[in-house]
């Protein structure tokens, strides 16, 4: 149930990449570059700086800055020469704020960075009528073209035009897409990612499951080409999952997610990039959070869905269970204006803010089956498994054509050789093989296995293990396993739990003017999503499984931008950006302590976050304890600087900037930080045909000397042991870049 309310001619970028502290150098270059990296760099910048200086004398074709579109034009007379000198003013119809320029000798202006927003253009001459046109419609990374052509009379004299939106962009060969923000919020999103809209252009598809692709995520491929090189920008700045990056609670490769309410519009690129994108080769999506204006302006919202009109769901049917909860609430508002501070500070016209929050409360169901031990087994001490062999069906033959049910409990302590041609002392066999083979005998109530060649009829005086033959600390550690709930060997356990999922997520904006020449904004993004995956078996039985318990991932964000006007055709976009991302997945019981050392497990490390029970994996049983590479804590850090000068020189815009990036991750995540047993059922089975039933004997029965002639001692237990350290992994990276670009 659902409810709402209301060509780059020239690049240079070099990537440095290390891990565990050691750091490896690598860079791509054009094939006449100087051989050195410091070198490559420095000729790069010489050149940018040189053919600024130089000049040449038509449109510009304009490239804008990333998170910002662009105005340019042509101002002329009535006869269609053109018109130097012209003033050119383009003025935000919300917040008044004021961009000024000249036409240049070719008659020709342009605005860069220009803001997302609906703008008017005026254009003066002296001696010529002004002429004023009107809701010019900006969006990211799109240069439109409005030329003025002017009458000659009077400057008390004024034309007014209205903009027409353009048919085909000119100025730029990129192909996109441009999402607004009514689209964003107006359209069905399930989650309300807005990320995931770039699904809708032409050639972007699904990605496949692998990359953890899905309708509601944002993994999908561009062109054909692999989901990780996406380029996700959020106000101009680096906004992708860096170093350790992956679905996880988000399922995106996005680092920050604003809500929808919060975005002015986003854009997909996908070919022909301008200059300044040279990190990636597939989709590069721009977001833009949204500015305060003159005028307060707010909304609030709530959509629910819940479980009021849902059936039960298979599994529940199945075990007699009552149908889960489900509800998911996501609620929060906007407000954005100019900021007054009474009796002290009038923003109007220079000074704006925006604010958004929303809050996310869902609690979904979460069905388990495990399988565990019977309720026979777990009343007799785990002495008698004879439902082993009752709830399986077939036989096993082994090396001395001995007949076994399926499940079939061998005792370690009867291993023993028997030599090509020899007969065997215990059962008085013969081996026909003409190899030497190895046998093992059941454990046998009826007495003597002598002579008996297909045990089948015996199926109820077999599986049962002496008492002084079983381990008493295994038995302990076996008590953990809940009682069935329902009969059978196989998912025999079933628990239909609850998973709670809490965000909370805001961001604020502030945009300053300092008048014609200079604008300046920040913004500061936060999020904190807090998910309880509960496990598959109660306590500190854990279950074993990777994923459980609490998974928790605050994020912050920080961009700020600076823009200043040298002069009507030189101008600088300044950005820097810091991104904080905290990924930490803990068992349920990571802060229990002590608890190894209760089942006589020694040596483990009792630090930070590496609590509860040493993981068992038992073939044939769901395991017990914590799940192997937990913790797993990753934070990573990305520091981006970015600067880029644009001149206008007659019918050439020269554009050249440079781009420096630090991603840095501390990442631990042991493998095995408490230890991991394993019991195959290999010592309690036919040799050499392990049917992966008897883990759980292997684990009880207590290794010891040989009871049989020509017998294997102290065989049993284990199949494989693993350890290691808790230490953290440190990787840094560095990614630098110059271009240049000339449009004309």
């Amino acid at each position: 149930m659902n409810h709402s309310f209301r060509h780059t001619p020239f690049v240079l970028e070099s990537l440095l990449s290390g891990e565990a502290e050691n750091y490896r150098h690598h860079a791509t270059t054009h094939p006449f570059a100087p051989k050195t990296m410091k070198a490559r760099f420095v000729a790069c910048l010489v050149a940018m700086v040189c053919v600024l200086i130089l000049g040449s004398l038509s449109t510009p074709r304009l490239a804008a800055q990333i998170a910002t579109g662009g105005v340019t034009g042509t101002v002329k007379d009535a006869a269609g020469a053109v018109l130097p000198g012209a003033a050119v003013t383009l003025t935000n119809t919300q917040t008044n704020v004021v961009q000024s320029t000249q036409s240049t000798s070719t008659g020709t202006y342009v605005f860069t960075a220009v803001p997302v927003g609906i703008y008017t253009l005026k254009a003066s001459h002296a001696g010529f009528q002004d002429v004023v046109i009107s809701n010019i419609d900006v969006h990211i990374q799109v240069v439109l073209t409005e030329d003025a052509t002017l009458a000659v009379g009077s400057a008390a004299q004024q034309v007014t035009v209205t903009a027409a939106a353009p048919l085909l962009q000119a100025e730029s060969g990129t192909i996109g897409t441009t999402i607004e923000g009514k689209a964003v919020i107006d359209l069905p999103l399930n989650g309300r990612n807005w990320a995931t809209l770039a699904q809708i252009a032409a050639g972007v598809t699904t990605a496949s499951t692998q990359f953890s692709g899905a309708p509601g995520s944002a993994y999908y491929v561009v062109n054909g080409l692999n989901p990780w090189m996406q380029d996700f920008r959020l106000d101009g700045i680096d906004d992708n999952v860096e170093l350790y990056g992956g679905a996880g609670p988000t399922n995106s490769n996005v680092n920050v997610t604003p809500p929808p309410d919060a975005i002015s519009e986003f854009r997909l690129q996908t070919g022909d990039f301008p200059a300044e994108f040279g990190h990636s080769s597939a989709g590069i999506i721009n977001a833009v959070v949204k500015s305060g204006t003159n005028s307060i302006h707010g909304d609030l919202w709530e959509f629910v869905r819940n479980d009021k009109l849902d059936a039960n769901d298979y599994f529940s049917n199945l075990y007699g269970a009552k149908r889960a909860a489900y509800h998911q609430n996501q609620f929060g508002g906007t407000v954005g204006g100019p900021v007054w501070i009474p009796k002290l500070y009038n923003g109007k016209n220079k000074t704006f803010f925006f604010f958004d929050y929303q809050g996310t409360r869902i609690v979904r169901p979460s069905p388990t089956t495990a399988s565990i031990p019977t309720a026979l087994e777990q009343s007799s001490g785990f002495t008698n498994f004879s439902d082993v062999i009752t709830n399986n069906s077939g036989t096993k033959t082994d090396a001395l054509g001995r007949v076994f049910p399926y499940g079939t409990i061998l005792d370690p302590a009867t291993t023993r050789s028997v030599a090509a041609g020899q007969t065997d002392p215990v059962s008085g066999l013969q081996n026909t093989t003409g190899n030497t083979v190895y046998v093992r005998d059941p454990f046998f109530t009826a007495g003597s296995v002598g002579g008996i060649r297909d045990f089948t009829s015996y199926a109820a005086e077999l599986n049962q293990i002496p008492a002084g033959r079983i381990d008493p600390n295994a038995v302990k550690i076996l008590q953990l396993y809940p009682a069935a709930t329902s009969p059978g060997t196989v998912n025999n356990y079933f628990q239909n739990n609850k998973t709670p999922n809490n965000i909370n997520q805001f961001d604020v904006r502030i945009d300053q003017s300092f008048g014609e020449h200079d604008t300046l904004f920040g913004v500061y993004d936060w999020s904190h999503f807090v998910i309880n995956q509960p496990n598959v078996l109660p306590g500190i039985a854990d279950g074993g499984n990777f994923g459980t318990g609490t998974i928790s991932l605050p994020i912050y964000a920080i961009a700020l931008g600076e823009t200043h006007t040298f002069s009507t055709t030189l101008s600088n976009d300044f950005h820097i950006g810091w991104g904080h991302n905290v990924q930490s997945q803990l068992s349920s019981n990571a802060t229990e302590m002590g608890i190894p050392a209760q089942y006589n497990i020694q040596g483990v490390p009792q630090v930070t976050d590496n609590g509860g029970l040493t993981n068992f994996s038992i073939s044939g049983m769901q395991s017990l304890g914590a799940s192997p590479y937990m913790p797993t804590v990753a934070t990573i850090t990305d520091l981006e600087i970015m600067d880029n000068l644009t001149k206008q020189k007659g019918s050439h815009t020269f554009k050249g900037g440079i781009q420096w990036d630090r991603l840095y991750g501390i990442v631990l995540q042991p493998p095995y930080g408490r230890g991991q047993f394993s019991y195959s059922g290999q010592y309690s089975d036919v040799i050499n045909s392990n049917t992966g039933l008897l883990g759980i004997a292997d684990m009880l029965i207590t290794p010891g000397p040989a009871t049989v002639p020509n017998g294997i001692s102290n065989l049993g237990s284990m199949s494989g042991f693993q350890a290691s350290n808790i230490a953290p992994n440190r990787d840094i990276r560095y990614y630098y870049g110059a271009y240049f670009q000339d449009d004309w």
